[in-house]
């Protein structure tokens, strides 16, 4: 199973150090369990694959435990993953939709309020044209690499290096959504004292 696995680089080699990886996980399980209750659930699924793509290796040794662990207990491994996988879509669809319109914030949503309120001298319509802008880069990037993605795959390319990279922009850009919220607060009222 470990031949399936891509080799590794010497960037991801930097990130094996145990400490270095505690630290990683540790905050990506925690952060996606704070986006998990914030209502984000999406972007707590690609920030946990980012840790998996990430830590390839830690996570097909913890899949080989989880199968000795069901083989002692005469469970089938396949099932158990097939009905949290099934309970994980449903819940994560269903999440989707069951939320109000209102709650849904693009990309970068906070931000573009704080900056509405906090300069005063910038025309709202400039602004939100600039994040606009912003957002539809970030849909093209990753349209035209999930292209060449699936393009790779059907021709029997090594597909995988080429996906780590959307994948990375994509977990780079929740995580930057996640501070700037964390930052500027959720409310967006840009409350600054003006003498």
């Amino acid at each position: 199973m470990n031949s399936l696995l891509p080799q590794r680089s010497t960037f991801i080699d930097s990130f094996q150090h145990p400490r270095t990886q505690i630290l990683l996980v540790s905050a990506g399980v925690l952060t996606s369990l704070k986006l998990l209750l914030l209502g984000s659930p999406f972007s707590a699924v690609s920030l946990l694959s980012g840790l998996a793509m990430l830590y390839p290796h830690s996570v097909s040794n913890f899949y080989a435990g989880f199968q000795r662990f069901c083989k002692q207990r005469r469970w089938s491994a396949g099932a158990l993953l097939g009905l949290f996988g099934g309970f994980a879509t449903a819940w994560l669809i269903l999440g989707g939709f069951v939320s109000p319109a209102s709650a849904a914030k693009p990309f970068f949503g906070g931000a573009e309020e704080w900056m509405s309120g906090a300069f005063t001298g910038i025309d709202k319509k400039i602004l939100a044209l600039v994040f606009n802008v912003l957002r539809g880069l970030i849909v093209l990037y990753l349209g035209i690499n999930l292209v060449k993605v699936v393009q790779a795959a059907r021709e029997g390319d090594d597909w995988q290096t080429l996906a780590r990279t959307p994948l990375i922009i994509v977990v780079t850009v929740t995580m930057g959504d996640l501070l700037t919220a964390m930052i500027v607060g959720t409310g967006g009222t840009g409350t600054t004292t003006t003498p």
